[in-house]
């Protein structure tokens, strides 16, 4: 992916994109809201952002589609997806799996294992075996910074317990390529106790830096998290599921030089 370079322009960004770019407002507005729009190295997604002539815009021109992903087993009870990201689990659920229950959630720009249950009773079922803590969930993550050894972080979020473990896989001096289990399962988990230790995920611009200099950063076309394996036991059978992982984190590992 490359970076289209914008000059001399002012104005609302909105417009400055429809202009420059010879874009629908729509489309304008989705390079905005998937944060591949820099302004002088800055992030910028709100439309109504001022663009001054001397600034330099750099955006990442593309138009992810939003997938069904690919459903890797399916029984009379739940089905497990390799969810793709850019698409919210809500409006996964909508386009494609309209019949199905969510049991529980990834971010928009998550990849990776999500489990769908076929009624009402089976959901509840597994939200049980959540709560309970019965089910091992392994993330993989790329993270801004060195970090080289293990961490327990235990860190409250929103006043209850968040736990989550993290082992490096691979690291150098500005990036690291993670495994992260997490005990809990609370809203944004991952990236806020990530953000804690001052090893926010890359790209991940709400609770990372939104000040971008590294062109392999910017050229990203989202965070980097993916949800990796699970492992749980119902009626009295274990389950294991594994995701490989997605053409975008393996380019960004490679580019990042993790590999």
């Amino acid at each position: 992916m490359e970076l289209k370079k914008i000059s001399g322009k002012e104005g609302r960004i909105l417009e400055v994109l429809k202009e420059a770019l010879n874009i629908s407002t729509n489309k304008a507005k989705e390079l905005l809201d998937n944060f591949f729009v820099y302004v002088n190295n800055k992030v910028v997604y709100i439309s109504s952002y001022k663009v001054k002539k001397d600034d330099f815009i750099e955006v990442l021109l593309f138009f992810p589609k939003k997938e069904k992903g690919k459903i890797l087993f399916e029984n009379d009870d739940f089905l497990v997806l390799d969810k793709p990201p850019f698409i919210d689990v809500y409006e996964l659920q909508k386009i494609y799996y309209k019949n199905y229950k969510i049991v529980h959630r990834l971010d928009k720009l998550t990849s990776g294992l999500l489990i769908f249950a076929k009624n009402e009773k089976i959901k509840n079922e597994f939200i049980d075996i959540f709560k309970e803590k019965k089910i091992k969930k392994e993330y993989r993550a790329i993270v801004y910074g060195k970090l080289d050894k293990y961490k327990k972080l235990n860190f409250p979020l929103d006043g209850k317990t968040a736990i989550s473990y993290v082992n490096p896989i691979n690291f150098n001096q500005n990036y690291s390529y993670l495994k992260v289990n997490i005990l809990t399962g609370r809203k944004h988990q991952i990236r806020k106790h990530l953000s804690l230790i001052k090893h926010p995920i890359v790209k991940d611009v709400i609770y990372g830096p939104k000040i971008i200099k590294d062109k392999r950063i910017k050229k990203l076309p989202r965070f980097m998290l993916h949800a990796k394996y699970l492992e749980f036991s119902y009626k009295g059978k274990n389950f294991k599921f594994n995701a490989d992982l997605p053409n975008d984190f393996q380019n960004a590992l490679k580019e990042l030089e993790l590999v």
